[in-house]
């Protein structure tokens, strides 16, 4: 398990520069970067609306007097939908 793990840490970043890589060759320098920022900011945007929707469920349940045990599994390490 340890050697997937650390194959995955080196392979993962390699096979990402590559595609950069590529990319850049394909369509160009500046229009890379800017789909590279592009994504990251839709990636932030939606991971800031996923966490305050997790916050709100979690404090209603809490308003009501229930734990909020799957809020805190979900803001913790997966969405309701696709559970990692």
């Amino acid at each position: 398990m340890g050697f997937i793990l650390l194959a995955a840490m080196i392979g993962v970043p390699i096979l990402e520069i590559a595609v950069f890589i590529e990319a850049g060759e394909l369509i160009g320098l500046w229009p890379t970067i800017g789909a590279v920022i592009v994504t990251a900011i839709v990636g932030t945007t939606l991971l800031r609306i996923q966490g305050l929707a997790t916050l709100f469920r979690a404090q209603r349940n809490l308003e009501e007097g229930r734990l909020p045990v799957v809020e805190v599994f979900d803001g913790l390490c997966c969405s309701r939908e696709h559970c990692c």
